[in-house]
């Protein structure tokens, strides 16, 4: 049976919880929003939900991959690992995923580009993803996202969520339904 990334779970049952608070998180800030269009929070509002909706898919995808490459009992290798992986600067935009899968497996890579290439002809997450990560550095570099709406950042943050279902499938060797 396929793993269908659109309704069963991960199987990191601890990034999924983590993905799951900020996706509450986002759709909470959106109706605080949507209670007064005119607010003048409403802007810091969206620049904090596009760092903090970044900043988790980063965490997260980091996370995968260190979890799966942790060895119980080798605390200098898994010391080494989260140095190089959960602690490196590496945004969460699809070249970098792939970059990382590529060092270790370059199958895992090839794999990973193919399947978000297919979820991404109908949904569109791989731009997805990638604005909302570029919109993280715009304005962390001083650019105004006073264009940006609420509901584009959710959007985006879904898409970079279904991009690591993908992922999450690809380190488990798990066949997915897209």
């Amino acid at each position: 049976m396929k793993h269908d990334i659109y309704n069963d779970s991960m199987f990191n049952e601890e990034v999924q919880e983590n993905l799951a608070v900020v996706l509450t998180e986002l759709n909470t800030i959106k109706q605080i929003i949507n209670k007064d269009h005119f607010a003048s929070a409403n802007p810091y509002l969206i620049n904090y939900s596009i760092v903090r909706s970044s900043g988790t898919l980063e965490q997260s995808y980091k996370t995968l991959i260190y979890d799966f490459l942790r060895v119980e009992e080798k605390e200098k290798l898994n010391v080494y690992l989260k140095k190089n992986i959960v602690d490196s600067s590496s945004n969460p935009n699809t070249g970098n995923i792939m970059k990382m899968l590529a060092g270790m497996d370059g199958m895992w890579s090839n794999k990973f580009n193919e399947n978000i290439n297919l979820i991404s002809k109908e949904g569109e997450h791989k731009a997805n993803l990638n604005s909302l990560v570029q919109s993280r550095n715009d304005f962390a570099h001083g650019v105004n996202l006073s264009s940006i709406k609420m509901e584009t950042v959710i959007k985006n943050y879904e898409s970079g969520i279904y991009i690591l279902k993908v992922l999450d499938c690809i380190l488990n060797e798990i066949e997915m339904d897209i």
